[in-house]
């Protein structure tokens, strides 16, 4: 892998983007079609159904019956926010099962994001740091549940994206982005407001730049307060996203700490892992990228900590970081590390698949 790396550094554009974008997406989701190959016999499933796990039937069946439905155990699914489920009905209306758009659709996010992952690395470092962030990213154990029927790898392709759309001044594609972001989970709106500090801390005049800031922001605005006007007129609770949570058993710092929870580690070595990624290299991030690490990730402690690797790998953030931490390490070091991710890769998607961890 890291052999591929450094020969990408010396290849013309479309064949770097074939070493350093393509061939970790491939090799990443064989692992997981295997994975989930295995996981479905051991289910007594199909593989579309092993890949429909966890939150993905939550997906489906919203997108099969809308919102009016209550689980055997109490539970309703408003916390979903409502762009996934809809993409996914779209795709029922074409004739298409929920899991295969979700899957489809996912895929090839994933690849989009990647290849901003890419390109918003080598625009701020090298094309060495690049292929790294990449890779890691692809083989990150936590980017399972971006091949799952989740939305998380639509909100990972419009942060990623959003922020290079900022950085050239197209601030209309910016501000779509975050708006779709801020639809389609319910901290999807961390990443309009993390645009927003990006523009407020970059140095220019207060006034344009209070502005510009409030032009990126006000779309994701609206799609928010659309959301919460529909949930107001449909249940009398404009938060019952957040409310209805408490059908849901939450692993949170304050459990922890008072000894109502065993501490899990598979979901905290991930948060471990972005934190001490970026302390390498905050100094190379811009400070809205650290604004969207901390929104993205930090509030879990308070939510709700399981679901922190998908958390993770859905922050373009911490890979940038991490392809500047292996470029500095001895080629050897950095093999070691991505083949510890994809082994982790392995491990934690067979366990995921087989509803044993929550991605």
């Amino acid at each position: 892998m890291v052999t591929l790396v450094r020969r990408a550094d010396a290849l013309p554009e479309a064949a770097a983007w074939s070493v350093a974008v393509f061939a970790p997406w491939l090799v990443s989701r064989s692992v997981l079609l295997l994975v989930a190959l295995d996981a479905a016999r051991h289910r007594g499933k199909t593989l579309l159904g092993a890949l429909t796990v966890w939150d993905g039937a939550w997906y489906a069946q919203i997108a099969r019956d809308g919102y009016g439905f209550v689980s055997s155990r109490g539970e309703t699914p408003w916390p979903f926010f409502p762009l996934f489920p809809g993409m996914l009905h779209a795709g029922g209306r074409l004739g298409l099962p929920a899991a295969v758009t979700g899957v489809v659709v996912n895929h090839a996010l994933l690849l989009l994001a990647l290849t901003g992952v890419w390109a918003i690395t080598a625009a701020h470092g090298t094309r060495r740091e690049a292929a790294l962030a990449s890779w890691s990213l692809a083989l990150f154990p936590g980017s399972a549940a971006l091949t799952l029927v989740y939305p998380d790898a639509i909100f990972l392709a419009c942060c990623v994206w959003a922020f290079l759309a900022i950085e050239h001044g197209r601030d209309t594609a910016a501000a779509v982005l975050a708006a779709i972001a801020a639809i389609v989970r319910p901290n999807g709106a961390v990443l309009a407001a993390s645009l927003g500090a990006a523009v407020l801390l970059a140095g220019a005049p207060a006034a344009p730049s209070l502005r510009r800031a409030t032009r990126v922001m006000l779309p994701a605005a609206g799609c928010v307060t659309a959301w919460l006007a529909f949930l107001w007129a449909r249940t009398g609770d404009p938060l019952v996203f957040a409310n209805a949570k408490t059908a849901w058993h939450e692993v949170t710092l304050a459990s922890l700490l008072a000894g109502r929870d065993v501490p899990p580690k598979l979901d905290l070595a991930p948060l471990a892992f972005a934190i001490a990624m970026l302390a390498f290299a905050w100094r190379r991030m811009p400070a809205g990228w650290l604004v969207l690490a901390a929104l993205a990730l930090l509030p879990s402690l308070g939510l709700g900590i399981l679901g922190v690797p998908r958390y993770t790998a859905a922050c373009f953030p911490v890979f940038v970081a991490c392809g500047i931490v292996l470029a500095r390490l001895p080629r050897s070091v950095a093999t070691v590390v991505l083949g510890t991710f994809a082994f982790g890769l392995a491990t934690f998607g067979m366990r995921v698949l087989r509803a044993e961890q929550m991605p």
